[in-house]
């Protein structure tokens, strides 16, 4: 964002004693086009007196914070705190973009049709999602979704990693990624556990608030399949 200021009283912009021999544009973001509850951005200070009649260029270059959706004003307040005297003349030190600022994210949502109702342990299956951007903007980055076996249906770092599938590309807003892994249930395990698709398991897609819906459980019923029983015998 750039902006420009300029001395339009009658005597130079002289930097006041105790205000540490400078003075500060701010640049903030705001819903209401004034500073209250606005987000501060960034600030450019400045330390020459300003004459009459002259001006100066800034500029500031930010990161969007992690916000809601929404329309967004920026302002530039010059000179913000206070250390030039300009006898209660500051209304004209706020200026507002020309433009609203359109904040969006996207937000990726994991959905199966896969359903597993009986398999035996050790036995080979196939499960297959997709990977929706039900966002109002694209992904910045591509994104890697992960396949794990839990004894329950929400995700834990103790959970068993099964396999991962990368996704190149950036996701538009409603459109979908096509994820497939086969992987092999474990041998040694039995009973009632759940199969989870995390989308953007890395974090590597800012969405904002959106990820309380990264996680589809898939109930996988196990029966523990016949298995080997080694016996040592004839020790000499």
């Amino acid at each position: 964002i750039s902006w420009s200021v300029e001395n339009v009283g009658a005597e130079p912009a002289v930097i006041g004693l105790g205000t540490g021999n400078r003075w500060v544009d701010r640049v903030y973001l705001s819903t209401s086009g004034d500073t209250a509850g606005a987000i501060l951005l960034g600030e450019v200070a400045r330390q020459e007196e300003l004459n009459v009649g002259s001006s100066y260029e800034a500029s500031l270059d930010f990161l969007t914070p992690t916000i809601a959706d929404g329309s967004y004003s920026i302002l530039v307040v010059s000179e913000d705190l206070n250390s030039v005297y300009e006898r209660g003349r500051r209304d004209n030190n706020i200026a507002i973009s020309s433009a609203p600022v359109m904040v969006r994210h996207p937000d990726v949502r994991p959905t199966t049709g896969s359903s597993f109702p009986a398999v035996a342990s050790g036995e080979s299956i196939t499960i297959d999602w997709t990977t929706q951007n039900q966002g109002t903007a694209a992904t910045l980055v591509g994104f890697a979704d992960r396949v794990f076996l839990s004894d329950n249906a929400s995700f834990s770092n103790n959970d068993l990693p099964l396999g991962t599938v990368t996704y190149d590309s950036r996701l538009a807003a409603g459109a979908g990624a096509v994820g497939s892994l086969t992987v092999d249930v474990p041998v040694d395990i039995s009973g009632d556990w759940f199969l989870l698709i995390v989308a953007d398991a890395y974090d590597q897609v800012n969405e904002a608030n959106a990820e309380n819906n990264n996680v589809v459980s898939i109930p996988l019923s196990v029966t523990l399949s016949p298995f080997a029983d080694l016996v040592t015998t004839s020790v000499t």
